[in-house]
């Protein structure tokens, strides 16, 4: 197939882009490289690991461009030059990360947020129908369902989400279901949480932990260390997309909880760090703005795909700082 990922020269997209050229399709990358990317980098040279986050960066263009995939420099919020570049390829499917995949940044700078996440979206859209393309998947995430209400949730579950970044992925998951049946195309929505992995720059809490780990700082932890997340590796989260791409008549207009399906605590998570490298963990009071989350089950996309996870938190926590310590060893 030929597919377009809007916004994938970032943490997921780079992923993506390398596994479908793998598997044999053509790969257009659609991105300005603003966000969580090489601009903002650039502009915000704070701390010591911006150089290196700029270099994970330029891993992540080598690896596409090696894959082969194409790369349009466009700012999905234009639409004219989303559309100029992408509509003449004529994408299958096309799949939609553009966003600001942050609460706490969300939150800072709601403008910034509304524009990558929802006119980029709102664009993607209309691109893909005048493509005519059989399939447009959109990443939401787990925010949607506010504080978890139970120790696990499921695509059947209610959501209710408690903040901006939430409240945009729901609104961006109404809008797709309705854009695409006016306009005819079939869609498929994932729900991921806690994405972890080699070269991701948006400091999630598994980044902070062994980056701190690696500078002999000490993990804090808001609260007493019982939060739960179902912290899910990249390889994971690319396998299920794949495999929804294998599937698109039984993936069709549905909805997916693509994680590892197991939630894990931020104490646990600490350990397994603790293991690897000798730090401190220190406790602190908690954050009122993080939702409370859990397990989400991933049963849907095992019956329908025939897809499940594989990666537990230690193998994909032992994965990841493998890669920091041949990266920082000049092996990466």
């Amino acid at each position: 197939m030929r597919i377009c990922v809007v916004g994938g020269g970032g943490f997921v997209g780079h992923h993506m882009a390398v596994k479908f050229c793998a598997d044999g399709h053509d790969v257009l990358i659609a991105d300005h490289l603003a966000v969580n990317n090489h601009v903002n980098l650039l502009e915000n040279r704070n701390g010591h690991w911006t150089k290196r986050y700029l270099e994970f960066c330029k891993q992540r263009s080598q690896m596409w461009n090696n894959a082969g995939a194409e790369f349009a420099y466009v700012d999905a919020a234009d639409y004219h030059s989303l559309s100029r570049r992408v509509a003449p390829w004529k994408p299958d499917v096309l799949i939609h990360l553009a966003a600001v995949a942050h609460i706490t940044v969300t939150r800072s700078d709601e403008y910034l947020a509304f524009r990558n996440s929802i006119i980029t979206l709102k664009n993607s859209l209309d691109v893909a129908h005048a493509c005519e393309a059989q399939r447009f998947v959109y990443f939401s995430s787990s925010t949607v369902y506010g504080n978890f209400k139970t120790a696990s949730v499921d695509e059947n579950s209610d959501v209710a989400p408690d903040t901006t970044y939430g409240a945009y992925k729901l609104a961006g998951e109404l809008f797709v279901k309705s854009a695409t049946r006016d306009k005819g195309i079939s869609h498929t929505i994932i729900r991921p949480q806690a994405l972890y992995g080699p070269r991701c720059v948006s400091r999630r809490v598994t980044q902070i932990f062994i980056e701190n780990a690696l500078d002999k700082k000490p993990l804090r932890i808001d609260g007493d260390g019982s939060a739960a997340h179902d912290f899910t590796h990249i390889d994971d989260l690319v396998d299920g997309v794949s495999a929804v791409l294998g599937n698109l008549p039984a993936s069709m207009n549905e909805t997916f909880c693509i994680t590892a399906g197991q939630a894990r605590t931020l104490r646990e998570l600490a350990e397994i760090v603790q293991k690897r490298i000798s730090c401190e963990v220190i406790y602190g009071p908690p954050d009122p703005e993080k939702p409370s989350r859990g397990t989400m089950l991933c049963t849907k996309a095992e019956r329908l795909l025939g897809w499940k996870p594989k990666i537990n938190l230690e193998d994909g926590m032992n994965r990841t700082i493998d890669f920091y310590e041949q990266f920082l060893n000049g092996n990466s």
